[in-house]
Formats: C-alpha cells, structure tokens, sequence
C-alpha cells in the first residue's frame, strides 16, 4: 500500500493531466486549468487529498490526549481517599477500594508515575502527529520547488541590457504602482483599526501582479511587442524585482518564532545585519556570475553533453538556495540570484529548455496547491464579504494601475485598458502572504480572503486581458501596428558576432533537421521556426535559436533574426504556407537567398515569384528518381 504522499502526489498529478487536456481541447491557459482543478480537489470542495479529514483527526487528537492527561494527573476524589470502599466517581466511571485508595494517598510515588504515563503518552502522539505533517508536507515541498523553479526562470530572463531598456517604465510606472497600492491598502488596515504590519504586508501581496499570464495573453492579442506593452511588461518587471527587498523586508515586521533563525549573525542590531548579509550575498551572486561565464560555460560547451548542463544549472540553483538559507535570506532570493547568474551566456538557452520539463511538472503542482487552498467553507459562509474585497481590490489595482500607466506616457484610455490587464494578484505574492500567514502577521480571515481574490483573478486573467484590449483599447487602422524589433535577442546577436552568418530554417522535420545540423556545422549560426515546441525542445537543448510559431508571421520571423539572415531554407510540407513564408521573408529581407521546398509542379512558379531564389519539387525528384530505376535492367 503506497504512503499518503506519493498518493496525493499522483492525485494531483493525475487531475492536472486532464485539466491540463481539457483546457487544450477548449483553447484556454493550462494554468487555469491547474487552478480551477485545485480548487476542485482541495480539501474545502472534494478533498481527495484527505487533507480536511486530516485536520479534524489531528484536532480530535489532541482532544483526546487532553481528556486523557486530565483523567491521569487530576486527583482521585477525597471521598475516596478517605477509604469509602467501591464508591464510584459518576464523572470518570473509576471505582476504588478504600485499601487501594489509602494506599495511593500514602505513596509518594504515584503522582510521578501518573505524570510519567501523560508524558509517554504525548511523546507517542506527537510522535504519531509528525510523522503524518511529515508525509501531508511532501506535497507543500514539491510545490516550494516549483516557486523556485518559476524564480529561477524569471531570473534567468533578468539581462542588463533589457533592464535598462524598461528602465523608466520599470522605476517610474512599477514604482509608482506598487506606492500607491500598499499606501491605500495600509491606510484601509489603519482606519478598521487593524494591525499596520498587516497593511503593509497585504499591501505588497495585492500589489503583484501576474507576469506569466498577462505577457502570455498580450502576445496572442499580438500586443506584446508595442510601446504599450513594453510599458506594461516594464511594470510587471518592476513588481518582480521588488520581490526580493520585500521577502528580505518583511520578517524583519513578523518578530515572530515561527521565522526560521540564521546560522549566524554579523551583528545584534537585526536591520544592520540584514543589510550586511545582502551585501555579502550580492557580491558572492556577481562573483559566481563572473566565474561561471569565464571557466564554467566554456568547459561545459567544449563537452557538448546535456547531462553535465542541467546538472550544473541543478547544482547553482540548490546551492545559491543555500547560500540565502544560511544567511538568513528567503530560499526564492536564492532561485533568483542562481537564474541570473545563469543568464546572458552561451548555454542560457540550453539550460532553459533543459529546466523545461522540471519547471513545467512541478509548476502544475504549484498552480494545482495553490488552487486547494482556497476554502469553498469560508467563501460560502462570506459571500458578500469575499465578492465585495474581490470588486474592491480589482478596482483599486486598476485605478493605481492606471496612473502609473499615464505616469509613463501613455493615453489616457490605452493606460485604462492596459492598466486592466494588470488587475489581478498574482501567483508569486503566495509566498508572502503564506510567509505573513505562518508568522502570525495576518490573520485568518484577512489570509483566506486574499486567498480567494488571487484565484478567481488568475482564472478570469486571459478573458480579462482579451476584453481589454479588444474592447477598451482596441487597435485602429490608423494606430501604430506591431512594433517589430530590427534586432535579435541579445543572445541571438552574441551568436551572430561569433559567426559567419545566419540562417533560418523553418519546418523542423526530417528534412529541417538535418540541414540545421549542416548548416551549424559550416560555423554557421541557425534559428529554427516551427509550429510544435516538442519538435524544437531537442535542438533547444544543443543551443540552437528556437522560435515557436508561423514562418510567415513577421513578429516570428523578427525574433529568428530575419534581418540578418543570409540563407533561409523552407521546408514545410503545405505549399501555400511556403508561399506565405517566402512573401514574408521576401518583404522583411529581399537580399536573403531563400531556398523552398515544393511539393507540386504547378507551384514552382508561384514560388519563385513570391521570392525565392531556389525551389526543390518533391514531384520532379521523385519522378526523376523512379525514371532512373526503370532505366537499370537489374532494378526491373
């Protein structure tokens, strides 16, 4: 009979494979899925984690071992120590002879030994009790390290380049933003006359925002890539690095037993020290980033295997987690210190796509315990108390979401629409408000109902997103279109300095395949565009420049480097979308000598036409192929 954690585990698991293929089959996020099915099985709806019934064993527990204690040490009745022979106490149901009873009043011993049975008695329940946290915490633990793994990816997409390009979106729009979230917030707390600690850590938590699900549903509304949606993304980037000063911040506020103590102290004054070890612990962050991108990567790319990769990415990452631990320091810090200090090298794509398949399986045990927490009890016993703090914190984080918009040049109605996309609580201000929770800094009632608003704001996030920038800010034909960049990724541009030119290839078949390899091989640097990110996750591991989407969609073709390319070879199997592709690649890069692969005669014309300069016809080849069997005697 397996352990209740790898039955939870496989539980979660299992529920999240079908959200996850429902959500498919409807064309929505899988977080969502991942979300909603959480809530489903968690224990305030289903409980097929058995968590709820848990809980109500352990109280009952504890009841129990309370009666007993009380049984064992209260004395026996006087009347009975007086040596009245079977009288019986109505309350505990305990007869006792007069001689029994005279001798336990004269022997000195007896409350010890009754004292000796209540302390085996706990040390066995407590025993019992944790062996059961122990195996009810796996499931918490998986989900710690997908939170770490979702940090170590955002850190590894932190580069200094692209910092300072959202510089003042990030120090203007996302400071602003957060000031005067946790202002209003703060000042809410104090006029109920609420805890100001509470306010300022349920001020933070509100403030973030969801960089995943907002960026994912900009870019399938194609506004991602605009002045706008940079300015958002800047916000949204802003609220990500504010994370860690605050998860440093806060529990210097808690003063609470329940924060874990360092293994040392630099000094006694708690703020000083705390100042200290950040220092020390930035200062070992560039180090290590220094020494890894001078010895470590190059050693690493000179042995071309992916084992020793991730085994390396796996190693920064749980010793930088560490590193933070022993200083006292959030482990997430850690996460993302090991995510940058990963990032802006040559194997930064590789090690990306290496960690996908970690960060997408726990990242579904995250977002699957993150929906079980919401209680359905405490949100059916306060409808309108949890609907109304739901309305109030979407319309606060709109209204300030909206300034600070504006603040960074924006219009008035695009900030608003923009500014609603932004709305919701995120994901990662779980870590605070389970971090204020488990210290007593927020109560219970303030806990769940935040709880509930960071859910059902996840969930409505892409048709909230959609709406408004459809609706509020739609784009207009005289408007600015996609704002394509001229220039690659950064880490594109490393690779195109190094070689002797760039070539993209599309449709990563068997045929794509192979030409990449040849094409690599010549020194040359290639990118590959492809409809499925299965079909590009093995070349992502080898380091290839990996874009996942339509070669005649321009913005896909701008993030493969078309501009720089000098051969591009189509090998789709569709001749009209190799039409398509040429066309695009023809009007975004006339001097590239495209090859394409056709697959009837008919079209040959039409291709070359469109633009490319070579055109290899499945139908003449096969022809000629079979023409020259026919002509060998020995092949009839």
């Amino acid at each position: 009979m397996p352990d209740n954690s790898a039955v939870h585990i496989a539980i979660v698991l299992f529920t999240g494979l079908i959200s996850g293929w429902i959500c498919k089959k409807l064309n929505i996020s899988i977080l969502i899925g991942y979300l909603v099915v959480g809530t489903i099985i968690g224990p305030g709806c289903l409980d097929l984690t058995a968590t709820r019934a848990h809980k109500i064993r352990q109280e009952n527990r504890k009841a129990q071992s309370y009666l007993d204690s009380e049984y064992n040490t209260e004395n026996l009745p006087e009347e009975n120590m007086t040596g009245v022979p079977g009288e019986i106490d109505p309350a505990k149901g305990v007869s006792v002879s007069g001689e029994t009873a005279s001798e336990i009043a004269e022997t000195p011993n007896s409350e010890k030994s009754l004292t000796f049975s209540e302390a085996d008695i706990d040390k066995d329940l407590e025993e019992q009790l944790r062996r059961e946290r122990e195996e009810d915490d796996v499931l918490e633990k998986y989900a710690e390290f997908g939170v770490l793994l979702l940090l170590f990816a955002i850190g590894i997409e932190f580069s200094l380049d692209k910092l300072m390009a959202m510089a003042y979106y990030m120090f203007v729009g996302g400071l602003l933003q957060m000031v005067l979230t946790c202002s209003v917030i703060t000042l809410f707390f104090y006029l109920l006359g609420l805890s100001w600690t509470a306010g300022i850590v349920s001020g933070c938590v509100i403030a973030l925002s969801s960089t995943a699900l907002v960026y994912k549903s900009m870019e399938e509304a194609y506004r991602a890539n605009t002045r706008d949606g940079r300015a958002t993304l800047g916000v949204l980037l802003f609220q990500d690095v504010a994370l860690v000063p605050v998860l440093l911040l806060l529990p210097l506020l808690f003063k609470s037993e329940n924060i874990e103590e360092p293994v040392f102290a630099v000094c006694d004054n708690q703020w000083i020290d705390m100042v200290v070890k950040t220092l020390i612990f930035g200062g070992a962050v560039i180090f290590g980033r220094l020494i890894i991108a001078r010895f470590f990567i190059p050693q690493l790319a000179k042995f071309r295997t992916n084992e020793l990769v991730i085994l390396f990415a796996i190693v920064v990452l749980i010793g930088m987690c560490l590193l933070a631990t022993c200083l006292g320091l959030p482990d997430a810090i850690g996460a993302l210190a090991a995510g940058f200090m990963l990032g802006e090298n040559r194997l930064t794509s590789q090690i990306d796509a290496l960690v996908l398949p970690f960060r997408e399986a726990y990242s579904a045990i995250f977002f699957i315990s993150l929906g079980m927490l919401m209680d359905f009890a405490f949100v059916i016993d306060h409808p309108i108390h949890c609907f109304v703090a739901f309305i109030c914190i979407i319309a606060l984080k709109w209204m300030t979401s909206w300034v600070s918009l504006m603040a960074c040049g924006m219009k008035s109605r695009t900030a608003l629409g923009f500014g609603l996309c932004i709305s919701q609580v995120g994901e990662l201000a779980f870590m605070i408000l389970a971090l204020a929770f488990s210290a007593n800094a927020i109560e219970g009632n303030a806990y769940h109902t935040i709880l509930f608003v960071s859910v059902t704001s996840l969930v409505i996030t892409p048709n909230m997103v959609l709406f408004a920038l459809n609706k509020i800010c739609p784009l207009k034909g005289g408007d600015e279109k996609e704002e394509l960049s001229d220039k690659a990724s950064q880490v594109l541009e490393e690779k195109l300095a190094r070689g002797e030119g760039h070539s993209i290839v599309v449709g990563v078949g068997h045929i794509g395949a192979r030409l990449a390899e040849r094409l690599a091989s010549q020194g040359k640097t290639v990118a590959m565009i492809d409809f499925s990110p299965v079909n590009l996750h093995k070349f992502a591991q080898m380091g290839f420049t990996t874009v996942v989407g339509s070669g005649s969609d321009s913005v896909v073709l701008q993030e493969a480097g078309i501009t720089q390319a000098k051969i591009v070879v189509i090998t789709v199997p569709d001749d009209n979308l190799a039409l398509a592709v040429v066309r695009a690649c023809n009007q975004l890069n006339p001097g590239a000598t495209i090859i394409c692969r056709a697959r009837y005669r008919l079209n040959i014309r039409l291709i070359h036409n469109a633009g490319a300069k070579m055109v290899v016809c499945e139908e003449n080849d096969v022809c000629e192929k079979m023409l020259r069997l026919v002509s060998i005697p020995d092949a009839v």
